[in-house]
C-alpha cells in the first residue's frame, strides 16, 4: 500500500501542480462530462459502452468512497445527471441485497467519524506546514532581493557578452611598453 501511495504522489509532484490547482482541474473535468452527459442515461445513446464503464468506475468511488478532503465529492453530489448516471449503472449492474445495505447503515457512523478525525488531522498538518513555512520565511533574509539582484546581474552579463559576441562592443589589445633596465641606469622609451 505504501509503495502504490508513493508512487501516487510521484506522479502527482511530476505535475508540478499545487493541490488546489489539481483539484480545480477534477471540478472542471466534472463539470464538462456533466455538460456532455447533460440528460442523457449513458454518455453514447441508449446502451452503455466501454467509455460509460470507464467513466463510472472514476465517478462511483469518487461518489460512494469517504474520503478526508470532500470537496471533489460535494461537487459531484451538486451535478445530478452524474450522480443519477453512477445510481443508475450500480442498481442495474450491481445491486445489493437488504443484508449489505443493513450492514453500511451501521458502518456509515463509523465512517462519518474516520472521515471526520482524518479532516481534522489533516486541518493540523496544514496548519503546522504553514508554521514552519512562516518561520522559515521570516528567518531567512529577503529573497526576492536576492532573486532580483541575481536576475539583473545575469541580465547585464547576458547583454555584455552578446554585444562584445555581435562586435557592437570591440575590444582591442593594447602592449604596454615595459622600462627596460640597462647597466644600472634606466633607459624610457619615447
Amino acid at each position: 500500500m505504501e509503495k502504490k501511495r508513493s508512487k501516487a504522489s510521484a506522479a502527482v509532484k511530476s505535475t508540478r501542480k499545487s493541490q488546489q490547482q489539481i483539484t480545480m482541474d477534477a471540478v472542471q473535468a466534472l463539470n464538462m462530462l456533466s455538460a456532455k452527459l447533460s440528460d442523457n442515461k449513458y454518455f453514447c445513446g441508449d446502451k452503455p459502452c466501454s467509455l460509460d464503464a470507464l467513466i463510472f468506475g472514476y465517478l462511483a468511488p469518487l461518489l460512494k468512497t469517504p474520503l478526508p478532503n470532500d470537496r471533489l465529492q460535494l461537487h459531484l453530489s451538486a451535478t445530478p445527471n452524474l450522480v443519477r448516471f453512477v445510481e443508475s449503472i450500480l442498481s442495474i449492474y450491481m445491486p445489493l441485497n437488504d443484508k449489505i445495505l443493513r450492514e453500511q447503515k451501521i458502518s456509515k457512523p463509523i465512517w462519518q467519524k474516520r472521515k471526520e478525525n482524518a479532516r481534522r488531522l489533516m486541518e493540523e498538518g496544514r496548519v503546522e506546514k504553514e508554521m514552519r513555512r512562516n518561520e522559515k520565511e521570516q528567518s531567512r533574509p529577503d529573497s526576492t532581493l536576492h532573486r532580483t539582484l541575481f536576475f539583473g546581474i545575469a541580465c547585464l552579463t547576458t547583454t555584455i557578452l552578446f554585444a562584445l559576441h555581435t562586435g557592437i562592443i570591440v575590444v582591442e589589445k593594447v602592449q604596454i611598453k615595459e622600462k627596460k633596465e640597462v647597466g644600472g641606469s634606466e633607459e624610457k622609451d619615447k
